[in-house]
């Protein structure tokens, strides 16, 4: 999915020391640090800089798409993340995730997530962005810089 991450997400891999290689940099302006108008209003404005090599300021954040996140997780770490439509709610499709290890699973709240079982009490997301930023977000938070402490 070429759709990037939002500010939180972003800002969660920067602090946790996350850089991932990419083709073009891609970034956020932290409007607690940023006196432009325009950015006090939204911190989802999206920049892009012309150059690899370009030296972020202190509040400015490297952004990635989902596509980059989820390919760096297995790529580095072994996770595949897979988010699938799970069902309605008022005619409105609803999506979760499994997140699968290479030979073996992850628990998530309590719950396994085998390959193959999609267990009724997953959480479910109104977006196909909002579970693959939840999915991302566990597994920064959960698995990744949680093994490395």
């Amino acid at each position: 999915m070429n759709t990037f991450v939002d500010f939180n997400t972003t800002k969660l891999l920067k602090d946790k020391g996350i850089k991932i290689e990419v083709d073009e940099v891609h970034f956020y302006e932290d409007e607690i640090n940023n006196i432009r108008e325009h950015q006090l209003k939204n911190r989802e404005v999206l920049y892009q800089a012309f150059d690899t090599e370009y030296p972020l300021d202190e509040n400015q954040y490297q952004t990635y798409t989902i596509a980059d996140i989820v390919m760096w997780l297995y790529d580095n770490h072994g996770i595949w993340i897979e988010v699938y439509p799970r069902e309605y709610k008022e005619l409105n499709l609803m999506w979760s995730y499994t997140l699968t290890k290479i030979e073996s699973t992850y628990t998530v709240g309590g719950i396994e997530f085998p390959d193959i079982e999609k267990p009724d009490d997953i959480p479910i997301w109104k977006s196909l962005k909002e579970a693959f930023l939840a999915a991302i977000e566990y597994c920064i938070n959960k698995l990744i810089c949680q093994k490395e402490k």
